[in-house]
């Protein structure tokens, strides 16, 4: 049996998805994601916020901070999805949850050139 050692409040594509493909998966809850009630929060406006989970989403969404004009991008599909369901914008999305996928997304949501 395959042990999967997760989040309390993980989104079960994976264990459906090994399933499917034969390979039980036992869930470990072994943590839980809580938004921070007193973030610290940037002195200057953002252009871009990248949402690395669907937990970084609802933290976002269930707080009160809403920089005005700010782009919001997520590491792949599943955190793109989570936006959408949280009523939020996907100006971008990274092909793929590589940090070479995700610089390029992000250079190309915020206009840089390559060096």
């Amino acid at each position: 049996q395959l042990g999967f050692p997760c989040a309390a409040g993980r989104n079960p594509a994976f264990e459906t998805h090994a399933a499917a493909a034969g390979l039980p998966v036992l869930p470990l809850p072994l943590y839980r994601v809580e938004a921070d009630p007193a973030p610290a929060l940037p002195p200057e406006p953002l252009d871009v916020l990248l949402f690395g989970a669907p937990s970084a989403v609802a933290a976002f969404r269930d707080g009160t901070w809403r920089p005005a004009g700010v782009r919001h991008c997520a590491i792949g599909p599943t955190t793109a999805q989570a936006l959408r369901d949280a009523g939020l914008p996907v100006d971008a999305a990274a092909a793929g949850a590589s940090i070479a996928a995700i610089v390029q997304t992000l250079r190309e949501v915020h206009h840089v050139r390559p060096s």
